[in-house]
């Protein structure tokens, strides 16, 4: 059996590796899919890789890869490992029960995996979304409403939604960036002040005046109930960042709302050709763009080369400052060990 490594996603695990200081997902499953089909070693790799599949809510994947060990494999890992498959089914059936439809959820509703939300939504031959779409979270929650316009599906104007259903932002991205984003103080949440630091008891909404690096607003006017302006925020030249803002704001900072599915890397790479470092006053901003210039230096594609100069260069840069923003890098580890799991089951098949 070959192994994915040609495709260089472990190339990913490696870089983000050298990056956190720990090993990630895409590391595990090289490890274990680097192991040779010609011993019973071999099958326990694979109940590893299912492990992994089910904590990355890829139970289908899992269970098809436990379901292709044979007898003699199973023999050797419930004997060597102290394995039991009785056990492991039971676990498996009690996910698939948790991702049961919530009552809240109505039906034609699809459950992203990726995510871990419930999605409701048509997408076009380009496997991109079309119209209105709404999203729900796993505990069937409504997160988002969007309505997907264009050609292809490339300008979204969307709400996003508290626990209790009140609106907390809204805005338009138009092929992945956004240009309007708005968010505002509601009953039962206050991300003006978690995320932004607006202490104002009587502003009820900011307007972003500034959208800067990767999808970040980092210039606000203040308005009150009556749509008054009655401040600014402008963190610019500010290293003072209010705590939440960063965790907030930047969670979602790759996600590209474009008809065209693209990588993480090669997505950095992009979107850091049409900014400006000497334009981020902010030492912080420059940190976060020098972190990500780094890797877009060394993109390929959609992967990124560790070569000498990597090695070297990275060497000479502060570990601390990849940390720091490792909030925007995790959940597209994860769609990337996705796309992986989806390789090796096709070669167990």
């Amino acid at each position: 059996m070959e192994t994915c490594a040609g495709k260089n996603w472990a190339t990913d695990g490696k870089v983000n590796s050298a990056l956190w200081s720990n090993e990630t997902v895409l590391d595990e499953l090289h490890f274990w899919q680097q192991i040779p089909n010609q011993n019973l070693e071999y099958y326990y790799a694979q109940l590893r890789i299912a492990f992994i599949a089910k904590e990355l809510g890829e139970l289908e994947i899992a269970k098809q890869l436990i379901d292709a060990i044979p007898d003699e494999g199973r023999t050797y890992i419930s004997e060597e490992y102290e394995y039991s498959f009785e056990k492991i089914d039971v676990l498996l059936t009690e996910k698939f029960a948790e991702r049961k439809r919530p009552n809240t959820i109505p039906s034609g509703v699809f459950f992203d995996n990726k995510d871990s939300i419930w999605v409701l939504g048509t997408k076009n031959d380009l496997h991109a979304y079309v119209g209105e779409v709404t999203e729900w979270n796993q505990s069937g929650e409504l997160t988002e409403k969007a309505f997907y316009s264009g050609d292809e599906g490339d300008t979204v104007i969307f709400k996003t939604y508290n626990q209790a259903g009140e609106v907390w932002s809204d805005g338009t991205w138009v092929d992945g960036l956004m240009i309007e984003n708005n968010v505002y103080r509601c009953e039962h949440s206050n991300h003006l002040l978690d995320t932004y630091g607006v202490e104002d008891v009587h502003a009820a909404k900011i307007m972003a005046t500034e959208i800067a690096l990767l999808n970040q607003s980092i210039a606000f006017t203040i308005y009150d109930e009556h749509n008054r302006e009655i401040g600014k925020i402008d963190y610019r030249d500010d290293n003072n960042f209010a705590e939440g803002f960063f965790e907030d704001t930047t969670r979602n900072l790759l996600k590209a709302y474009s008809p065209i599915v693209r990588g993480t890397y090669g997505l950095i790479r992009g979107r850091l050709a049409n900014v400006e470092r000497a334009e981020l006053a902010s030492e912080t901003l420059q940190t976060l763009y020098d972190c990500l210039a780094f890797i877009a230096d060394h993109v390929v594609d959609n992967d990124v080369v560790i070569d000498e100069d990597f090695i070297a260069m990275h060497n000479m840069l502060d570990n601390s400052q990849f940390k720091s923003f490792n909030v925007n890098f995790e959940s597209f580890i994860k769609a990337q060990a996705s796309n992986y799991l989806a390789m090796i089951v096709d070669q167990v098949k």
